[in-house]
């Protein structure tokens, strides 16, 4: 798999976009990228990003900045929150969300970004807990990253940074010390809801791979809910990203359109397609999901497949071939 479909940073550019002094981890980090046209984190690339398209609008006028550093596959971005007076190294990292709807303070510190780095976790709608960490980076795509290992030696080695071994309590920490965020980029619901007095959501019976609680959102009303409109569309990626055709089969059930668009125009189809998710792509043709369907590039589930080992993308290759087949019969 080729890196995201962003412009090669340069050492000034980078700089110009971010707008202070490149901190040396992003330096240093730059360098590794550029040695090796090989993506080392899936989810996650430095990139040189207009800091204008990120603010809200207006924007706000109260000293504090974004310095923009990075992006993720759906076209988040992530920047380090600076307050005046406040160095770069030791100011809040954040996320903003390409839909405009998880704006977040995500760790305390570049340092404590790159700890969330290392496992992927640089995206806080797949934040989890986790039993083991590698199994689940396995589990989520690793293999198309060819330097991730790389990355995780180099981070650990060059820089002293680990995996985190709990992701969550990095962005629970974060949010703490940094209030307000939300708010600032224009957002009415910064108090957050007590995690006891939450609603259920899909996202998080899946990140909890509770199959009853699933079940139980099911029942409800807020799979055809047009407010859980981004909710439902996150539950059924996280879903196939982490192989659960079961749970995609019990939506297609309840009345998930099987033609839903993602980020980028990929259908679900594509989606596991992209992923290598064989028995995701069969459930979703069963229920009639185009198999010529293409994403805003242009691609088909069969060139996304591709990035896959040979055999998975044969039998993805395979169920394509049948269903066109079946509709042409």
């Amino acid at each position: 798999m080729s890196r995201m479909n962003t412009p090669t940073p340069s050492l000034f550019g980078l700089t110009a976009a971010f707008g202070e002094p490149l901190p040396e981890l992003l330096a240093d980090l730059l360098r590794f990228q550029l040695a090796d046209p090989d993506p080392y984190n899936e989810g996650f690339e430095l990139a040189e990003l207009d800091v204008g398209d990120l603010l809200p609008d207006p924007p706000p006028r109260d000293g504090r900045r974004l310095l923009p550093f990075g992006v993720n596959g759906h076209g988040s971005a992530f920047a380090v929150w600076l307050e005046p007076g406040k160095s770069p190294e030791q100011a809040p990292v954040v996320y903003v969300d390409a839909d405009a709807q998880a704006d977040m303070v995500i760790a305390r510190t570049l340092a404590e970004f790159f700890a969330l780095l290392a496992l992927d976790q640089e995206d806080p709608s797949t934040m989890r807990d986790l039993a083991s960490w590698r199994e689940v980076m396995i589990e989520n795509g690793w293999s198309h990253s060819p330097r991730w290992d790389e990355l995780v030696r180099w981070l650990a080695e060059r820089h002293g940074i680990e995996p985190a071994s709990d992701p969550r309590k990095i962005l629970e920490r974060a949010a703490a010390a940094a209030p307000g965020f939300r708010t600032w980029m224009g957002h009415p619901d910064e108090e957050p809801v007590p995690e006891a007095e939450r609603p259920l959501s899909f996202s998080d019976a899946l990140a909890a791979r509770s199959t009853p609680s699933f079940e139980a959102l099911l029942d409800g009303d807020e799979l055809r809910s047009p407010r859980k409109a981004a909710q439902v569309a996150q539950a059924a990626e996280v879903a196939i990203r982490g192989g659960r055709e079961d749970l995609i089969a019990r939506m297609l059930e309840a009345g998930l359109d099987p033609e839903l668009r993602l980020i980028r125009e990929n259908t679900l189809l594509l989606h596991a397609a992209l992923y290598g998710r064989v028995g995701c792509v069969r459930v979703l043709l069963e229920a009639g999901a185009d198999p010529e369907a293409t994403n805003d590039l242009g691609e088909t589930a069969d060139l996304l497949a591709t990035d896959n080992e040979p055999e998975v993308a044969l039998a993805i290759q395979e169920l394509l071939t049948r269903a066109r087949a079946a509709r042409a019969g």
